[in-house]
């Protein structure tokens, strides 16, 4: 609480008096208003005012104690809250009630961890991680089945190159497509006749073979 006004004979003053009278002396006193920091700079406050309007708070704002202050963090992209301090003591919630001093607000944040859906055509398989935290790089690999051999990958339905990528900040697609093995035939005969066939087969197709006696 600090002096707000005073009166001499119900007339505010501002300056001293001399005696030479009975007078009646008044004070009138308010709560006093305290400050809060913001330590970041990247979280935001507001608290509801009297008359019901919300205060948006960028940096430093004064409270009047007992007022209800909410906070709202505001992370960068890839981000999210991880933990709020008051005066370096780690809070619950996101609300506090704004005590008879000056407090410090600390807003710390981390990366958020995103899905990873592995997908394939199929004809092989995909190794890759659940999931992973914004800006870290993540490995796949490729493993073709029986008869095929790995062809491309693609991110989202984007065809890449290499075999990482840098975590977005969203889940994401990855999907492994394979393609059919081609196989040499070799054409032999016993010398009393002809073999007419393909030199090469993909895999699982039928070929024709022609024989011709001499």
């Amino acid at each position: 609480v600090v002096l707000d006004y005073w009166t001499l004979d119900n007339v505010v003053r501002n300056t001293g008096f001399e005696v030479r009278d009975n007078y009646t002396v008044r004070a009138y006193f308010k709560l006093a208003a305290y400050r809060i920091y913001k330590a970041d700079g990247s979280g935001v406050f507001a608290w509801s005012a009297p008359n019901g309007t919300t205060i948006r708070i960028d940096k430093v704002k004064y409270i009047y104690p007992g007022t209800t202050v909410t906070l709202e963090a505001h992370p960068g992209t890839g981000y999210e809250l991880d933990y709020w301090t008051l005066d370096g003591v780690v809070q619950s919630g996101m609300t506090f009630t704004m005590p008879l001093k000056d407090v410090s607000i600390f807003f710390a944040y981390r990366k958020k961890s995103y899905v990873i859906t592995n997908q394939n055509d199929g004809h092989g398989s995909v190794t890759v991680a659940a999931s992973a935290t914004y800006g870290s790089t993540v490995n796949v690999s490729f493993t073709p089945g029986t008869g095929y051999s790995f062809d491309y990958w693609s991110l989202d339905g984007t065809k890449q190159t290499g075999t990482s990528f840098t975590m977005p900040a969203a889940n994401v697609t990855v999907n492994g497509f394979f393609k059919k093995n081609s196989y040499n035939i070799t054409n032999q005969n016993d010398g009393n006749g002809t073999v007419t066939v393909a030199a090469s087969a993909l895999y699982e197709t039928s070929v024709g073979v022609r024989l011709t006696p001499n």
